[in-house]
């Protein structure tokens, strides 16, 4: 078709009806026919409708074509659907688009792009299915899938009635690279059997890459789901960065088996897993990053909070590397008779890994563990870290890292267990003087220091305890034990005062275990009110500066220079102008 044609052709023919034309909707193979063009839309509102699968040696690739569906396909049981075809070119930006009609395509695929046999690209290409009437089925679906990169393809499934059989894959390639495709679900029915949605897979290349937008997504705000897998990125043999699920909302009584922010032979670095779908059911495991070789495992995270989970979940796992600085961090939900471990290597390491608990997490029957070696595994498990209660933060650009929320953990809590952390921080304490912060069933406190203490309600007063942990049993003994350690207490937005208190493990033979903290502080003799700092920051007692406070001041001092220092260069600049 020739470009100076109208670039938008409604379609209405018979069924059964075979269009000669450069639509890549395909039911059979036609030789002999025109090169297929670029840049066309074909708007299918007949029944029947449907165009050949075009072979063109001149000129393979293909691209900006649109199909649209919206009426009823009745078609032969071989067709198959491609927004963009080519044999051995590159095809991209293509989409096709279902918005109205009844389709009976469980046992059929659908392509945004596919490049068929060659190592060509499939990129920018786009499924949508956001209208169907009630019964529809649909089989497998791509955003874009080649031997060659599959880039920032599209698949976005929003049509309420509309159920999936098969997998959905944002991006699949055979021998290359999947880089930033995603997958967006907001309605629709998931029930195949071992259904996965991935946002980007590859077989013999790498999944995602070193920057966020290199990364492949699945997002999931609504849809019923029966036992589905979700994978955001999946390298078989190379590695997984910088790949994400975030499932917010589905419909009630949705399950899903296996979650993994990124899954690799290789290396498995800053993959993410969010999730907070109240009514949603996690029967499978849930990793942010996972390495079945010996890649390195590392700043992956696992965020929860909300949900049902009957699994483990893990911030990072490696087979046979080192699993570091990974994260898990429970606010709510509930974990049932499971285990979390914010690192865990089989034969490897497990470096500097956290946990952070907070809020009305049910963790009744849970064990944590910071860093996990398997049995017989020689490797450190070193510098593992629980947070009970913490501070939530992001990175600031100039300044360092600015805390914008201040995380408490329920007192009198339980957990099944803890082990395996080498540092236990208290953070954001409600003050309750006799009162318990956590209950633990067992507690593996060898090699474990009591780190950070720091307050944020109640009233503190000289000579008030609490018990930081209260325990059926426990077993070693804290490395700060019978010592003393300083609690900070802030007091809203203008201080916070350190305060001297004693840390005590006392083993009770007819009681629960306890690690005790006194304040043993004349400042704080007619007590001292704590409150919440705002996010803004605050100046603390002592005339120390908040880091808040610094990070702000830092940040705008360094940005007036900036600033002055760009105006100069553009009066010299402008300077150089005039006297040219």
């Amino acid at each position: 078709m020739k470009k100076s044609l109208a670039r938008k052709i409604t379609l209405s023919i018979l069924a059964g009806a075979v269009l000669m034309s450069t639509s890549v909707v395909w039911a059979m193979d036609i030789t002999n026919v025109a090169p297929p063009g670029s840049g066309d839309e074909w708007v299918v509102v007949g029944l029947g409708t449907y165009a050949p699968k075009v072979e063109n040696s001149s000129d393979p690739s293909a691209s900006n074509n649109k199909v649209v569906f919206t009426d009823t396909f009745i078609g032969p049981v071989n067709v198959h659907f491609a927004g963009g075809y080519s044999a051995s070119g590159a095809v991209e930006k293509n989409t096709i688009t279902i918005d109205g009609g009844t389709f009976d395509l469980d046992d059929k695929t659908i392509y945004g792009g596919l490049v068929e046999n060659y190592t060509a690209n499939a990129s920018y290409n786009e499924v949508v299915i956001s209208g169907v009437v009630a019964g529809s089925t649909f089989g497998a679906i791509y955003g874009g899938s080649a031997d060659g990169d599959v880039e920032k393809n599209r698949v976005t499934l929003s049509a309420e009635y509309a159920t999936y059989k098969r997998n959905i894959y944002g991006g699949d390639s055979v021998s290359s690279n999947a880089i930033g495709n995603t997958v967006t679900i907001s309605g629709g029915t998931f029930n195949g059997t071992d259904q996965v949605v991935y946002g980007g897979i590859s077989s013999g290349g790498n999944a995602g890459g070193d920057t966020a937008d290199r990364g492949n997504k699945v997002i999931i705000n609504g849809g019923t789901f029966s036992g589905t897998k979700v994978y955001g990125g999946h390298s078989v043999s190379g590695s997984a960065i910088n790949n994400e699920v975030a499932i917010s909302s589905v419909v009630n009584g949705s399950t899903f088996d296996d979650i993994y922010g990124g899954v690799a032979g290789g290396d498995a670095e800053n993959n993410r897993v969010t999730l907070g779908a109240g009514n949603a059911t996690y029967d499978g495991a849930v990793f942010g990053g996972y390495s079945s070789g010996s890649g390195a495992v590392e700043k992956n995270t696992v965020t929860i909070s909300d949900g049902t989970f009957s699994n483990y979940v893990s911030g990072g796992y490696s087979y046979s590397g080192d699993a570091k600085g990974n994260t898990v961090t429970i606010s709510g939900g509930k974990v049932n008779h499971t285990t979390v471990y914010g690192g865990y290597s089989n034969t490897g390491s497990a470096i500097n890994n956290t946990v952070n608990i907070s809020g009305t997490a049910d963790l009744n029957s849970t064990v944590l563990y910071g860093g996990y070696l398997c049995i017989n595994n020689s490797g450190i498990s070193s510098g593992n870290v629980l947070n009970v209660g913490y501070d939530e933060g992001v990175d600031d650009v100039i300044g360092g890292t600015t805390v914008t929320g201040y995380k408490s953990w329920t007192n009198g809590r339980k957990v099944e267990g803890i082990q395996k952390f080498q540092k236990i921080n208290f953070k954001n304490i409600n003050w309750s003087d006799g009162d318990t912060v956590l209950e633990v069933e067992n507690a593996d406190l060898d090699g474990t220091t009591i780190g950070d203490i720091s307050v944020i309600g109640g009233t503190v007063k000289d000579e008030e305890y609490m018990n930081l942990i209260s325990a059926n049993n426990i077993t070693g003994t804290i490395d700060n034990a019978n010592t003393d350690i300083n609690v900070t207490v802030y007091q809203g937005v203008a201080n916070k005062i350190t305060l001297a208190g004693t840390l005590e493990q006392v083993d009770n033979n007819n009681g629960d275990d306890v690690i005790k903290l006194t304040i043993d502080d004349t400042v704080a003799a007619n007590g001292i009110t704590a409150e919440a700092p705002s996010n803004s920051g605050g100046v603390p007692g002592s005339s120390e500066l908040n880091p808040q406070v610094l990070v702000i001041g830092e940040s705008r001092t360094a940005a007036t220079a900036f600033t002055n220092q760009g105006s100069e260069l553009i009066e010299t600049g402008l300077d150089a102008l005039a006297r040219d």
